[in-house]
């Protein structure tokens, strides 16, 4: 070789070194950018498919009246956390904690109209997010004419499981009335229900044992104000208990304001005498609780006020009698007696003179 190509031989080297070194470099830069995404993917927690539904309690409604917005999130990996929000189209109406796969919204300003409602729900470290189907919450403008809600029940007391059929009756003036009727124990919104002919109606075998106070909201229309029924008491024991029988009567009715009335509530079941106590009652208004003795139990009082007084004795029951409540007493409290007036002096006869 030439002394002149040796500088070239080496330029040619230095070259090739320097080509591998590059390519080298380049294929670790790649194989450490797909071990990234690898690891990545790898690293990525599977999140649990979840699916949200929607219900109202009370749809159609009108306008100023509470509508509850129920969602419930259910999921194959557990109870879901996170939060839900309850959409009106793509106006968030409010977000709501998820607590025991369920989430829910009360609200009284939809205005007139039709609302197509959604609940998103926002996922967690575990549960995919997901958005129930539309619901159409209809608010229809508040009627003015009065309407009236009677609510009975087909058997009463009833035991556990067995069925009961509430029968919601509203009338008004004129035409019969349409929209809906909720059925509700104390707080709580059994169901809701169409109007038809002006009677509604559930079927429930689901009461649990002791009293339960029921009544029929109507959610009024276009041409009726809205309406609620007088509370019922609902009693239902287990089916091992005794059935009882609780009556009450008044020792004096009417009576007149301040006069001290004594009322006996009676309980009688088969098979031995019933203890426990026995709720008195006026209206809603508990009155006093007093314990059961030999079957009996009164209450003896001075403050009811001028008027008609619906007085209810209600039994606790026991662990061998069911629990039942009296037909109610309509008392009768008239006005007190007038207010002495302080007597006249008596004119002493002067003795006459001889």
């Amino acid at each position: 070789m030439s002394t002149s190509s040796r500088p070239e031989e080496a330029r040619r080297r230095t070259r090739s070194r320097r080509r591998h070194h590059l390519t080298t470099l380049a294929i670790g830069v790649c194989v450490a950018a797909v071990s990234a995404v690898w690891v990545t993917a790898v690293a990525a927690p599977m999140l649990t498919p979840t699916q949200a539904s929607l219900r109202s309690s009370l749809n159609p409604s009108v306008q100023g009246q509470a509508v509850n917005l129920v969602a419930s999130i259910s999921g194959s990996g557990g109870s879901p956390g996170g939060t839900v929000d309850f959409k009106d189209g793509s106006t968030v109406l409010a977000t709501r904690p998820v607590s025991g796969g369920r989430s829910s919204l009360s609200t009284t300003t939809l205005g007139v109209g039709d609302h197509p409602i959604t609940a998103v729900y926002s996922g967690d470290s575990t549960d995919a997010g997901s958005s129930s189907p539309v619901v159409t919450q209809t608010v229809t403008t508040a009627g003015t004419a009065a309407s009236t809600t009677t609510l009975s029940s087909s058997i009463n007391p009833s035991t556990t499981g067995q069925a009961v059929t509430l029968v919601a009756t509203v009338a008004g003036t004129g035409k019969a009335p349409t929209g809906t009727v909720s059925f509700r124990d104390g707080d709580a919104t059994l169901s809701v229900r169409p109007l038809s002919g002006g009677r509604a109606s559930l079927v429930t075998s689901s009461l649990t044992a002791g009293p339960h106070s029921m009544t029929a909201m109507y959610s009024g229309d276009s041409n009726f104000a809205t309406s609620t029924s007088a509370a019922l008491t609902q009693t239902v024991s287990d089916p091992g208990t005794t059935v009882t029988k609780t009556a009450v009567t008044s020792s004096a009715n009417p009576a007149k304001g301040g006069q001290a009335v004594t009322f006996t509530a009676t309980v009688s079941g088969a098979g031995g005498t019933p203890t426990g106590t026995v709720t008195f009652k006026d209206g809603a208004s508990v009155l006093a609780v007093r314990p059961l003795a030999g079957g009996r139990s009164t209450l003896t009082i001075r403050t009811l006020s001028q008027g008609a007084h619906t007085i209810t004795a209600v039994y606790s029951g026991s662990s061998s009698f069911a629990a039942s409540t009296s037909q109610p007493l309509s008392q009768s409290v008239t006005a007190g007696p007038p207010a002495s007036s302080p007597a006249s002096p008596r004119a002493v006869p002067q003795a006459t003179r001889p």
